[in-house]
């Protein structure tokens, strides 16, 4: 039976329910994304960046909760709780253009993003991503992509943490794309903690080619780290395949769990369309 909040699955358009809550939901996250930005700016103004930062990821949070997310975060404390010696590479999987907000919002500690050089062309997106300290990754040859894995040697080298999403794009039908080798060689050269997170729900709330807003329950998970020694012997294209069938695996479970608590929220795929 067809439900006043469906979101026109059938070809029809939005109810006026749906409608209004994602445009409350955009115009909130405009706004909040437009305080970040003057964050942004006042940021070297700003004696204690500790206390800025955590400025910033409330800012984020909030942002994410305009978008109708109910965040919880699982495995958190198994997270380094400072610099790590080799620093930290996290992979995560590609949902849409919230995940940034999400995890930077959520995770308790400090990364920067090492992201695609076309990002960085968008206006308002590639000033803000660059002034945040995120890492243009550009494969067009001549040097560039050695000179982008360079920046990010360095800073791992001094203990930071980096995010890679491993897929390269976003998910087009809530799934599973193949992971590139490139985070996997990060972590094998420097050295560093390889630390997977997921996340399940949010592909429900907002999907890649729609602006619909569905609020609903998202899960931040944090799986099982593999440090130096646990992928000694193994290459980056087996420790790949070893990562990603791991946390496709703990989605797969995570997302079928949450579309059946969400019995209240019509419209969601059946549990079975997440294999």
């Amino acid at each position: 039976m067809r439900t006043v909040d469906d979101e026109g699955k059938d070809g029809r358009a939005p109810t006026l329910p749906t409608a209004l809550r994602t445009l409350l939901g955009w115009a909130g996250g405009v706004g909040v994304f437009a305080l970040m930005i003057l964050h942004v700016l006042v940021q070297p103004h700003w004696r204690d960046q500790g206390a800025w930062e955590l400025r910033a990821k409330a800012l984020a949070r909030l942002l994410c909760a305009c978008f109708g997310m109910r965040v919880t975060l699982t495995g958190g404390a198994g997270l380094p709780e400072g610099p790590t010696p080799k620093g930290l590479v996290l992979v995560c999987n590609h949902v849409n253009f919230l995940d940034g907000f999400l995890l930077y919002g959520h995770l308790p500690l400090s990364f920067r993003v090492l992201d695609q050089a076309q990002h960085f062309s968008w206006p308002v997106w590639g000033w803000f991503s660059r002034r945040l300290g995120n890492i243009s990754l550009d494969q067009s040859g001549g040097g560039r992509t050695a000179a982008a894995l360079r920046a990010a040697d360095r800073r791992l080298a001094g203990g930071a943490a980096i995010l890679v999403f491993p897929e390269g794009h976003r998910t087009r039908d809530g799934s599973f794309l193949d992971f590139h080798r490139g985070a996997f060689r990060l972590a094998e050269r420097s050295g560093a903690l390889l630390q997977p997170l997921v996340i399940a729900g949010l592909w429900e709330v907002h999907r890649k080619g729609g602006g619909g807003i569905k609020p609903g329950p998202v899960e931040l998970r944090v799986l099982e780290a593999w440090p130096p020694e646990a992928r000694e012997g193994r290459g980056a294209a087996e420790l790949r395949d070893l990562v990603r069938g791991a946390m496709e695996s703990d989605y797969r479970e995570a997302r079928t769990r949450l579309i059946r608590s969400s019995r209240g929220t019509p419209g969601l795929p059946e549990a079975a369309s997440s294999s």
